[in-house]
């Protein structure tokens, strides 16, 4: 069999979002570290990186065989991941506040699985209409239906021909809701 060589090389950048210059010069090593993990995973060789405010430079070579987008992938969400990890540790207060939030949203929205009790469902529903919850609906997917909790005690069943509220059909400039 004859002896046969490869050599492909390739030039890879990758920009920040609306290229905002967002990486940090302490970014750089967890973007090299994600860089040789994903290299080190995907079997590509690294021959240099720079790392700039606003986007990535990498000149790499690969065997036919390896897989250029897995490593793209792996390298950009672990160094996104990493950074993401760093500068949110700075954030995060040192003790966790205790218990719930001082606010409820306006929707809940329970979707049943095969085997929850209506009582353990209704029970759920006045918990959160009790704590603020304006709107609160309850799916069953294999029925096909819905039940909308309203705060004012109100109530609607939803089917397949059911809907909340109307549709309007929206004319020529205005906006369908």
């Amino acid at each position: 069999m004859p002896h046969r060589a490869f050599g492909l090389y390739v030039h890879i950048t990758w920009h920040t979002r609306l290229r905002q210059r967002s990486l940090r010069r302490a970014d750089a090593d967890s973007v090299l570290a994600a860089i040789r993990d994903a290299a080190g995973r995907w079997q590509v060789h690294v021959h240099e990186v720079a790392v700039l405010m606003d986007h990535v430079h990498i000149i790499a070579s690969f065997r036919p065989e390896g897989c250029l987008v897995s490593f793209i992938r792996h390298a950009k969400s672990e160094s996104a991941r990493r950074i993401n990890l760093v500068r949110g540790a700075a954030r995060v207060p040192e003790v966790e506040p205790r218990g719930y939030p001082p606010w409820a949203p306006d929707l809940a929205v329970e979707v049943l699985a095969h085997d929850d009790h209506p009582a353990d469902t209704l029970e759920k529903v006045a918990h959160w209409l009790k704590a603020g919850v304006r709107l609160v609906w309850v799916v069953d997917a294999d029925k096909r239906t819905g039940r909308v909790y309203r705060a004012d005690g109100s109530e609607s069943l939803l089917g397949p021909k059911r809907r909340v509220g109307r549709r309007r059909r929206a004319g020529p400039g205005s906006v369908a809701c």
